[in-house]
């Protein structure tokens, strides 16, 4: 099952004394996943949350790599994988030869990062079928949950 973020609308009920500038920050670092927002102190500043959870070694800091390795057995080869997509390369033979995989197996590991939502393929205006590949840019109240219990 897939936790859907809270919207920004519910940030006021974690931070009642965040003023909108300083709620519309936390959303932006936690992007409303419970997971994270519930990590926050919301008796603290809102400076001292953020070192809380994004210095080295903490809940957040570490997440892209945790939730990887849960979920892949290879994930050295995913993390190549989104590099090469973050690079501009974006069509399959592309990040093949980037990350010294086999063109006849690269569709797997990009399904299982579809599956995870962390990149989708899209089809440029006048194509048929979707070619490219892209790390999509989560926009407020959108998106997948990013954190693990």
């Amino acid at each position: 099952m897939k936790l859907r973020p809270l919207r920004f609308k519910h940030m006021r009920r974690f931070f009642p004394n965040y003023s909108v500038y300083d709620l519309v920050r936390v959303y932006g670092v936690v992007g409303g996943t419970p997971a994270c927002v519930i990590r926050l102190d919301n008796r603290l500043p809102l400076r001292e949350n953020i070192k809380r959870i994004l210095t080295p070694r903490s809940y957040l800091y570490d997440e892209a790599m945790n939730l990887l390795r849960q979920e892949v057995r290879e994930p050295r080869t995913y993390f190549s994988i989104l590099l090469a997509i973050s690079e501009g390369r974006n069509s399959l033979s592309e990040i093949a030869r980037a990350v010294h995989v086999d063109i006849r197996t690269i569709g797997k590991y990009v399904s299982l990062l579809e599956e995870l939502d962390i990149v989708r393929r899209v089809r440029p205006l006048g194509y048929q079928r979707p070619v490219k590949l892209r790390l999509p840019i989560t926009t407020l109240g959108s998106g997948s949950d990013t954190c693990t219990g």
